[in-house]
């Protein structure tokens, strides 16, 4: 795995500023002296005296002024146009780090399998032929057509239906869409339409935009005729988190692969309706009360449990937990926190996706 490395600066006929006079400005923001921001970057004080007053040079103007005398034995302070240059360079770096590593991500980190880096499949250990049911918040069919579009790209048959309702899929989502109640006239149309690299949709019947779904007892006869079915188990109604009711989820017998999706813009949000599918119902399971800040502890409790994301998943499935839409970079950042609560609290596994890379996988964290 390739490891990201770069410098920036400003130059003006030489080096004039860049990483270490910032942080030797910062230090001196935070100290108020020289000498001790000096030796936080173990720098002697001859070497950052000498710094300083070589950009100041450079630059024009003084970066600092120093106070002699007094009860504290002085202390040295940024001038105004040191500060003004600290923040607007703080600003441009930030936003300079953003886009590399974004264009990082894109680049190395998530684009091919034969390097070993991960994708879809590999992160949620998806097998060379599976069932692979998605329960949960928002975003379970946009993160289900991109699992299925990467495994028709490797040469694979991949049937996409729901044991629920999905939204209609879009035009470039699947070759085949077949709306039927029978199960022989699906069995037909696996059998002599679907080939190696495309996706069929099935569904029984379409009511204002969605797609009814099929008896999971179809299932065991379908997988003979595809390499991959995958499952939309429950709804969320387009929510980032919820709980499931009362008939829900509903995932077929045979399933490998559990797939419990959190969407990553719920944390900081209330616990009501505007954020959360069936917020009384999550907070009975986690202990909370309606109006309270969507926490990491919520939301592992809610995962955990036989009552949420562990509600009627198969006893010989794997359970890999979703945080999706991780879109920003604060989000990465939060949830990379996260990652070491999340594995020390029972669950050995979660992966973290975006739409920001071709692969979406972002983030692993493991046991």
């Amino acid at each position: 795995m390739y490891k990201l490395c770069y410098k920036l600066w400003l130059d003006k006929d030489g080096k004039v500023f860049g990483q270490g006079p910032y942080k030797i400005l910062l230090g001196i923001q935070a100290t108020g002296s020289l000498a001790q921001a000096a030796r936080m970057l173990n720098m002697s004080y001859s070497q950052a005296h000498t710094m300083i007053k070589n950009l100041s040079k450079k630059l024009g103007f003084p970066l600092v002024y120093s106070k002699t005398g007094g009860a504290s034995g002085g202390e040295t302070r940024l001038t105004q146009e040191s500060l003004e240059l600290l923040e607007i360079y703080g600003c441009f770096y930030n936003e300079c780090e953003e886009l590399i590593e974004d264009a990082f991500r894109r680049h190395f980190v998530a684009n091919r399998d034969e390097h070993g880096i991960r994708n879809l499949a590999t992160a949620f250990n998806i097998g060379e032929q599976a069932t692979v049911a998605f329960v949960g918040g928002g975003g379970k069919t946009t993160l289900m057509f991109n699992l299925a579009h990467l495994l028709a790209n490797k040469g694979k048959r991949v049937l996409v239906c729901t044991t629920t309702h999905i939204w209609y899929p879009r035009e470039n989502d699947a070759e085949y869409i077949l709306i039927t109640d029978n199960l022989n006239e699906a069995l037909e149309t696996v059998n002599s339409k679907l080939k190696q690299k495309e996706i069929l949709v099935l569904g029984t019947s379409i009511d204002e935009g969605k797609i009814t779904g099929i008896n999971q007892d179809w299932l065991p006869r379908l997988a003979l005729g595809v390499d991959y079915i995958l499952v939309e188990a429950d709804g969320s109604r387009g929510k980032p988190l919820k709980a499931p009711a009362e008939h829900e989820p509903v995932i077929p017998a045979g399933t490998d692969v559990v797939i419990p999706v959190v969407g990553m813009d719920i944390f900081g949000k209330t616990l009501d309706n505007n954020f959360c599918h069936r917020p009384e119902k999550i907070a009975k399971i986690v202990g909370a009360k309606i109006g309270d800040i969507i926490t990491p502890e919520i939301v592992v409790k809610l995962l955990a449990s036989k009552k949420g994301g562990r509600k009627n998943v198969p006893a010989n499935a794997a359970w890999i937990p979703c945080f999706n839409k991780m879109d920003t970079r604060e989000q990465e950042e939060a949830i990379d926190a996260m990652g070491a609560y999340f594995l020390a609290n029972g669950i050995k596994k979660v992966v973290g996706t975006t739409k920001r890379t071709p692969q979406m996988v972002i983030k692993i964290w493991e046991i």
